[in-house]
């Protein structure tokens, strides 16, 4: 299920890249690291499961753009056509002014949102996670997991599915992310076999300046 998870989060922020006619800065990462910040100015809202403000996981999407929802205030919508299953979704990306908040597909207006993932650095989980933090103090949290998976899918024995998690919400997945490891991490990526394909990883498998990318709340 993690895996699976983690490659519907790359598969997502992919399909939403395309969608606004640019690609990825790297196969690894989400968001733009280097553009993470905080800003305590801003209203906080907390993350579940179940969304965040009047974003609402596994219900249609309502556009609160213009009732003075603080979460976000402008809305930018297209198109993407997904070949293997001969669905047009409609993609949504959610801005706060200049900053993005969240992206999400929906097949239909009155479907579900699917694949959402949150993006604010003015949001947080119950435990103070935000946006921008260090994956290395996020794993200092109760609860929170890090794990690699063997990807059967990858051309080189040393590809990996890397994921974090907070329970049902997924902090960050990074496909092909061996790059955010350090060398004690590597040497666990480099133990995975179909047969033996999972590994927990700690802190101090993750470099100094890894840090938390978005919260992908998975269609249940």
């Amino acid at each position: 299920m993690k895996k699976q998870l983690s490659i519907l989060w790359c598969i997502s922020a992919l399909m939403l890249c395309a969608c606004g006619n640019s690609k990825p800065q790297s196969k690894d990462n989400i968001v733009n690291k280097d553009s993470l910040t905080t800003n305590d100015t801003k209203e906080s809202f907390i993350v579940t499961k179940d969304g965040v403000g009047s974003l609402r996981n596994n219900k249609p999407f309502t556009d609160m753009s213009q009732n003075n929802d603080a979460l976000y205030n402008k809305v930018k919508k297209a198109s993407f056509y997904d070949e293997p299953s001969g669905i047009t979704f409609d993609s949504y990306t959610l801005y706060l002014d200049d900053t993005e908040v969240a992206n999400f597909l929906q097949e239909t207006p009155t479907s579900p949102i699917q694949n959402v993932i949150i993006t604010s650095p003015y949001v947080s989980l119950s435990n103070g996670v935000k946006i921008g933090m260090s994956i290395r103090d996020v794993l200092d949290k109760e609860g929170v997991t890090a794990s690699a998976l063997y990807d059967e899918i990858g051309d080189t024995e040393l590809d990996a599915i890397i994921s974090v998690y907070l329970a049902d919400i997924e902090l960050n997945s990074y496909y092909w992310g061996k790059g955010e490891l350090t060398n004690s991490g590597m040497k666990k990526i480099r133990t995975l076999t179909m047969e033996n394909n999972s590994v927990n990883l700690t802190k101090y498998d993750f470099k100094p300046e890894s840090k938390v990318l978005g919260f992908y709340l998975p269609r249940e």
